[in-house]
């Protein structure tokens, strides 16, 4: 599994350069967004930036609140 994640994020990361490249004004693209808590270990590793680790953090059930 670990494999299609690391080719996904690579390509993520190649498209994101292609785009920096162009040096666009409304597109710097300096930041890098990808992984999730199951695999921001490996987004890492292949260059992100940002990572979102909300599971992780606050679990993976969800809790309706009654007022």
């Amino acid at each position: 599994m670990k494999k299609y994640y690391v080719i996904a994020f690579r390509k993520i990361k190649q498209l994101r350069d292609e785009v920096k490249g162009l040096n666009l004004p409304y597109a710097p693209c300096e930041f890098l967004s990808m992984g999730m808590s199951n695999d921001y270990k490996i987004a890492i590793e292949e260059g992100a930036t940002h990572i979102r680790v909300g599971t992780a953090l606050v679990g993976s059930e969800l809790k309706i609140i009654k007022i």
